[in-house]
């Protein structure tokens, strides 16, 4: 395990990466600026250091000079995010033999791999589970938790965004106080969700119910889904007519 300190003042960001770092069993400590990134470093040295290269208030080249004017975090590596094509021109501080550079957006197996590589090790090991939508489901390979953490933390649309963007095939499963839920995924696009428990529900209905979930927890399960699409509809529709469905409920509640 590795003391990561994130440094970047976007939460999505930070939520990201930092779900990422601690699957792989990593320490992580976040950091929106420059400056308070420097008092954490200087309270509990890091082994590695992830760094946007816009800061508020001091680009991350800046920073990482810093960084390695100091006796204890002078080799610490550093991977630098740069989102712009004016911020990908490495300064003084970038060392190519002991840094690395991400072009932003990057994609989550990208960051997995710079890490890997920067601190030596290998991949973190698969876990195996089979969550499924069905009996028929359980003979299909064997899934690999890639992202996981707390509804009141990360909603579940900002979840199912992320794996649109990233076309991702799996298993979303939730956990409530006295339900559970699940959705498959196919390359981004929702194809079949149901949610247990009292009252079940599937399809864009079950998903519709997802959506306004705020406590328990989110697992997602990469892997191979053989599902049909039961759903009939992009994801972006599904999460549209899901606020719109809220919106209504609340104006009828009022």
């Amino acid at each position: 395990m590795a003391r990561v300190l994130v440094v970047d003042e976007d939460p999505w960001t930070q939520r990201m990466v930092s779900a990422v770092l601690s699957h792989a069993g990593h320490e992580v400590e976040l950091a929106a600026d420059g400056w308070e990134a420097l008092i954490r470093s200087g309270q509990a040295t890091p082994d590695l250091v992830i760094t946007d290269v816009k800061l508020p208030s001091t680009d991350g080249w800046a920073f990482a000079a810093t960084l390695r004017s100091r006796r204890d975090t002078a080799d610490v590596p550093i991977i630098f995010l740069a989102g712009f094509s004016s911020d990908r021109t490495p300064g003084d501080s970038f060392r190519p033999d002991h840094d690395q550079l991400l072009e932003k957006p990057f994609r989550l197996e990208q960051l997995e791999t710079v890490v890997a590589k920067i601190l030596g090790s290998l991949p973190p090991t698969p876990l195996s589970r089979t969550a499924s939508l069905s009996p028929a489901a359980t003979a299909e390979p064997t899934r690999r938790l890639v992202l996981s953490g707390q509804l009141a933390e990360f909603a579940v649309s900002s979840v199912l965004i992320v794996l649109e963007l990233e076309r991702k095939t799996g298993v979303l499963s939730l956990s409530g106080a006295d339900k559970a839920g699940r959705i498959a995924i196919r390359e981004g696009r929702v194809i079949r969700a149901q949610v247990d428990g009292e009252g079940p529900r599937k399809g864009a209905l079950a998903v519709y119910e997802l959506l306004t979930w705020t406590r328990g927890r989110f697992e997602f399960n990469a892997g191979d889904v053989a599902d049909e699409d039961e759903i009939g509809a992009s994801t972006s529709f599904l999460l549209l007519e899901g606020a719109r469905l809220q919106d209504e409920n609340k104006r009828e509640n009022n």
